[in-house]
């Protein structure tokens, strides 16, 4: 499994497919968000291949850090 995307930072849809839309990097992170993140790195994943991890966006969220479950609306 390898992560693919930056931290979320602020967290929300902007960071799932609209901040840096379209464009990629040639140093980490190559993506800064989470759509461009599978479709970048697609040819390395797939059946006997790695998984690719966009799921940063759980991460960033404190609720989740201190098991309260759900992610209030900012």
């Amino acid at each position: 499994m390898v992560r693919i995307v930056a931290d979320t930072g602020t967290g929300g849809w902007w960071h799932c497919s609209a901040q840096d839309k379209g464009k990629s990097y040639t140093n980490w992170p190559n993506c800064m968000n989470q759509f461009d993140g599978f479709t970048y790195w697609a040819d390395i994943a797939g059946r006997d291949k790695v998984i690719l991890d966009g799921a940063g966006v759980v991460w960033h969220h404190e609720q989740w850090r201190r098991g309260g479950g759900h992610v209030q609306p900012q």
